[in-house]
């Protein structure tokens, strides 16, 4: 398929999933949630005291849990106020991701999906939702013969959470006639770092896709080293060809915990797919992919959600809008559009805090690696570099202006000669802040001109390290 058509139908998916700066949930799975409501809580349960005080002390439970590092234990009302409240918010991030890695490869037209720790079915939704759209998009396209089939296996340690998955995947895809449905097994079994036997059955038949939602969050009772050897057992499962999408929440220290975690896997050989969130502005590029910076995007407010916000006190539509920061990787075993990242000591720019002791006098200047995170609105020629996941360093690039330097882009990757630095600390706050500024003297190269990928030995070699 020619580049042109496959980013059309690209295009046609991502307006379905955000007609507008906003996700948007699908009119189907809005009146299914609608309607498994009223089954559940009665006609009117909006309006009835008992709905509410038994919704009030589920929120309470499933705010409470938040920070904590020890794995929530959900029981029905859990299952369902979460399901009501929660997933819409997260729904849409797997069929983004999967949207996105249609861009570089397209997918077989039989996808055998797993959905690991699935809870009420958010991931399974996301990506049976994304095979509908792309079917219909594929047909707009001129291409009639492709029809997508899923077979999904669906896990969890939670009966409830099982049954709600079941129910909801099976109704919602009674509303799409262009992919072919499957829920081919359920599973009860708990995940832990010892080796369940139940786990054997999921080796023997491999699948074209993973999907671990939520899950490792709920596994920071053990260490990231042991949470490792659970994604390297998942690796296992796949096909040679396939992916294991990752997603996890930004809160409470997570995106650090999640990028230790990659790292630590990724040295073990399995390749990183663009986990950076600049991979929906320029998908092609070399862009960032050792970092794990959080992705936020507002979801349009279904108006079911309305109704529980009306029947449950505790119930905070914006602030959980506000709040619902994540961070991914797409892991597979064959190189992608990415190349693979430094050694863990580096990650894959420069950490500025690593190369100087606390309070040490910093040189004038320095030839430095860096990745473009954003531009400062307010101020033209300042840009917010890649931080590398560290909460206590900030980094900023400066150009002057009148100097004759294109603009960068979200993601480009820099290397700079004889860049100028200026460290900022902050004693009290105990974070730093590098001002690296542009002059002149300075060489820059554009690692990401042309989009075409830059192996990390190129790009350090560019910078003028030694790999």
């Amino acid at each position: 398929m020619e580049a042109k058509t496959r980013n059309a139908i690209v295009h046609n998916i991502n307006f379905a999933l955000r007609p507008g700066p906003h996700w948007k949930l699908p009119p189907a799975l809005e009146r299914l949630l609608t309607e498994k409501a009223r089954q559940a809580m009665g006609a009117s349960w909006w309006d009835d005291p008992l709905q509410r005080e038994r919704l009030d002390g589920a929120f309470d439970v499933l705010i409470g849990s938040e920070q904590s590092r020890e794995a929530l234990a959900y029981d029905n009302n859990l299952v369902e106020a979460y399901t009501f409240g929660y997933l819409p918010f997260h729904f849409p991030k797997v069929a983004e991701l999967l949207c996105n890695m249609y861009l570089a490869d397209d997918f077989p037209e039989t996808v055998r999906i797993l959905d690991i720790g699935c809870g009420p079915g958010t991931a399974s939704l996301s990506a049976v939702y994304f095979f509908a759209l792309l079917g219909n998009a594929r047909g707009l396209y001129g291409d009639h013969r492709t029809r997508y089939r899923v077979e999904l296996v669906q896990v969890d340690k939670n009966q409830a959470a099982l049954d709600t998955a079941k129910s909801l995947t099976e109704t919602f895809m009674k509303s799409t006639d262009v992919v072919s449905f499957q829920l081919e097994q359920q599973m009860l079994l708990e995940i832990t770092p010892e080796e369940n036997p139940g786990e054997v059955a999921l080796a023997t038949k491999p699948f074209d896709l993973i999907l671990v939602q939520d899950f490792f969050g709920e596994q920071r009772a053990h260490s990231v080293t042991k949470r490792k050897d659970i994604l390297q057992r998942f690796m296992g499962w796949l096909k040679p060809e396939g992916a294991l999408v990752a997603i996890e929440k930004s809160a409470g220290g997570r995106v650090q915990e999640f990028h230790q975690l990659v790292s630590k896997t990724v040295e073990t050989g399995p390749k990183l797919f663009a986990p950076c969130p600049a991979i929906f502005d320029n998908p092609q590029g070399v862009k960032c992919y050792s970092c794990t910076a959080s992705v936020h995007r507002s979801l349009v407010r279904p108006r079911f959600l309305e109704y529980l916000c009306k029947a449950s006190s505790r119930y905070d539509y914006e602030s959980i809008d506000r709040s619902n920061l994540w961070c991914y990787a797409i892991l597979r075993h064959k190189e992608g559009s990415a190349a693979p990242p430094l050694p863990g000591d580096k990650g894959m720019f420069t950490q500025l805090s690593s190369l100087f002791a606390p309070g040490a006098q910093i040189p004038d200047r320095a030839n430095v690696l860096v990745s473009i995170a954003s531009q400062n609105p307010n101020h033209p020629g300042v840009y917010k570099l890649c931080d590398q996941s560290c909460g206590a360093e900030y980094n900023y690039l400066h150009v002057p202006v009148g100097l004759l330097v294109t603009d960068f882009s979200r993601g480009d990757v820099l290397a700079l000669t004889s860049v100028r630095l200026e460290k900022e600390e902050d004693v009290d706050e105990g974070t730093v802040k590098f001002h690296l500024h542009i002059d002149e003297n300075t060489n820059i190269m554009n690692l990401s001109k042309n989009r075409q990928d830059v192996s990390w030995k190129e790009a350090l070699e560019g910078a003028g390290y030694n790999a």
